[in-house]
């Protein structure tokens, strides 16, 4: 089963889990920014689109990330150079950003909207950017204590550093999440975030939160909010998280109206484990053991449960995948069903049949901000939903516009992913 949402939790070893096809727990670490959408070529060549499917140009090629704030941009090659542009004030180009690196290579980066924070190939930080949002490079002696950083989270304005000794040092906006918590000795396993608060899973199971406390910034009681199960894995929206518990239970806390209430299962629901999570800006879908889907948060932003099939072929779940406000799922029998925010890729009912003449080709699925992508068998491209920048257009009007349909000219896809700017 695919289950594809808007983001991923950061882990102590620098890796990312991304919720790509497997049995475990989806976590998610969300951000406000849109995604670009990144193909393989057959020929080694990558190719990125921005998030209303503007290619963005063959210069790229050789590009193994694309990270972004709101007014700038910052390309990681796959040699550990980067290259910045855009507006100053964000990120952008700035003459000494080479020479500050010092021939150091880069092995990620991270942003919280208004500045970027580079991890280096010998455990140092380089930032820059807005100072109040993170854009102040930590001392690597004095701030990080000589420890090097393992993996980097961002919330809207604060990042998050996990150290080599599984501590945690914070910087940037205060309020949502720059201060570093107090963790009393206990290490730390993963990072989630939103726009406004952080939420890490400690070793023993626990949680600690800081950042915004509507947002989900304030630690929930281990004993009392989560009845001493440890937590399994962590999702968000943009203000609100979601716990799955060891027990397949769920605890949610933050923004109520985003999803941060727990929800009340319907009786023929209850007592039935929680799977994995996906998430939209402001509304989770949980695929619970026994394959059946249930939804909360914001109603506009796909948090009603929608009405499933009768008939039994239909309810295996071969994809759960979200925009920022819409939910697909495609079923084993190529049906699909969409729900949501009808301008973030929910299709139009009468387009149906559209997309289920092809959903026996998926490979595998993505999105942006706004729409969805479908990676065929015969190495084209398939994808619906608001692909341009345009106020005047239907998400119907541009229901399966293909990027790349021909494979026959070498521009086949091998693999097809995306990330959040």
């Amino acid at each position: 089963m695919i289950l594809l949402s808007q983001g991923s939790t950061v882990f102590a070893d620098g890796s990312l889990e991304m919720t790509e096809p497997n049995t475990k727990h989806a976590f998610h670490q969300i951000q406000t920014h849109d995604h670009y959408i990144k193909a393989t070529l057959a020929n080694g060549n990558n190719l990125f689109w921005e998030p209303f499917g503007s290619d963005l140009g063959s210069n790229l090629s050789d590009t193994q990330s694309l990270t972004a704030s709101f007014g700038a941009r910052v390309a990681l090659s796959n040699d550990g150079t980067i290259r910045a542009w855009g507006e100053p004030d964000f990120g952008g180009t700035t003459p000494e950003l080479q020479n500050a690196l010092q021939e150091k290579k880069v092995l990620a980066i991270a942003s919280t909207g208004y500045a970027f924070a580079a991890r280096l190939e010998d455990g140092s930080l380089f930032c820059w950017g807005e100072e109040l949002c993170g854009g102040i490079t930590p001392d690597f002696h004095n701030d990080l204590q000589g420890k090097k950083v393992t993996a980097i989270a961002s919330s809207g304005g604060a990042f998050a550093a996990i150290l080599e000794d599984n501590s945690l040092f914070c910087w940037g906006d205060q309020q949502l999440g720059g201060l570093t918590p107090e963790l009393n000795g206990k290490k730390v396993k993963s990072i989630a975030s939103n726009y406004y608060a952080f939420a890490a899973k400690l070793e023993d199971g626990s949680l600690v939160c800081w950042g915004l406390k509507e947002g989900g910034g304030s630690t929930p009681d281990f004993q009392n909010d989560l009845q001493g199960k440890k937590v399994c894995s962590i999702a968000s929206t943009r203000c609100a998280f979601a716990a799955i518990l060891e027990d397949g239970s769920l605890f949610c806390w933050g923004y109520k109206a985003s999803g941060g209430s727990t929800p009340d299962f319907p009786k023929d629901l209850k007592g039935k484990k929680v799977s994995s999570i996906v998430s939209t800006r402001c509304a989770f879908a949980a695929i619970l053991e026994d394959g059946s889907l249930f939804c909360w948060g914001d109603k506009e932003s796909g948090g009603v449960t929608p009405k499933l099939p009768l008939y039994p072929a239909a309810k295996k779940i071969l994809s759960l995948v979200s925009t920022s406000g819409a939910f697909t799922v495609v079923f084993a029998n190529g049906t699909h069903i969409s729900w949501g925010d009808p301008t973030c890729g929910c299709i139009h009912p009468n387009a149906t049949e559209v997309l289920a003449l092809d959903v026996w080709r998926i490979r595998s699925i993505t999105s942006t901000d706004f729409a969805f992508f479908a990676l065929l068998d015969d190495g084209s491209l398939f994808a619906w939903g608001e692909l341009f920048n345009d106020d005047s257009a239907s998400a119907e009007k541009h229901l399966a516009r293909p990027f790349l349909n021909n494979p026959s000219s070498g521009q086949t896809v091998t693999s097809l992913g995306s990330a959040h700017y």
